[in-house]
């Protein structure tokens, strides 16, 4: 199945893309996504989103189809779902 990825600030500077489809197989998870994403775009992307145990970073805000996505990632996920990642912005 075809997931749909978005992605906006620092993320999107990791990845090199503001978007992508991303090709998994089908009954995968949102965690499953990530790790895909971050298998692809190697260690720096990987270190921004995911922690060292594979979990979305507490920085990190994970939308699917628009809609807040739990941190644990065992959301199901399915065809032409549409997965968005944005790290939080922080400043003084």
């Amino acid at each position: 199945m075809n997931i749909a990825f978005k992605y906006f600030a620092q993320v999107r500077q990791a990845a090199g893309a503001e978007s992508e489809q991303i090709e998994l197989p089908d009954g995968a998870n949102l965690a499953d996504a990530l790790a895909g994403a971050a298998a692809r775009h190697g260690p720096d992307f990987r270190k921004l989103v995911l922690d060292e145990f594979g979990v979305v970073r507490p920085s990190m805000l994970v939308l699917v189809n628009g809609v807040p996505a739990a941190r644990g990632g065992l959301r199901k996920l399915a065809e032409g779902d549409e997965v968005t990642l944005l790290s939080a912005v922080s400043g003084g």
